[in-house]
């Protein structure tokens, strides 16, 4: 499989979700429902740096928030933070990737704004939000 590549002359955040879930095995969701998720894709600087840091072979730390969609309920495997965690370590493997999961379940945004240092280590080079439930 290869790797995220540019898409319209830059890295875009679509490009590389696509990507990951391309690569996730069995994945649910339809290339358009992953369209349909994003609402903001932003200027693509941050992950244009992320990309380079990868390509240069440095580790980076994955970092997933949310509520229970995000610590695994209802999941039959992996949870989708550990499969973007196992697509970055297949894809650039010279590095020692880490993973922090710090979803709480039941759990809104306003927990976070409160208590966001106790669950999101201060290094995270990608976080991954996920409110789907309970906002």
């Amino acid at each position: 499989m290869s790797g995220p590549r540019h898409i319209s002359g830059r890295y875009s955040l679509l490009g590389l979700a696509l990507v990951i879930a391309s690569g996730a095995a069995g994945s649910l969701l339809q290339p358009i429902e992953l369209v349909r998720a994003v609402t903001h894709v932003g200027s693509g600087a941050g992950l244009r740096g992320l990309v380079a840091k990868l390509e240069g072979g440095d580790a980076i730390s994955v970092a997933v928030l949310g509520g229970s969609v995000s610590a695994g309920h209802g999941s039959r495997g992996d949870k989708y933070g550990e499969l973007v965690l196992s697509f970055l370590q297949r894809r650039w493997p010279a590095s020692n990737h880490t993973f922090t999961n710090g979803a709480v379940p039941a759990t809104s945004s306003a927990h976070f704004a409160q208590c966001l240092r106790y669950h999101l280590p201060p290094n995270a080079s990608l976080v991954l939000l996920e409110f789907a439930i309970n906002e």
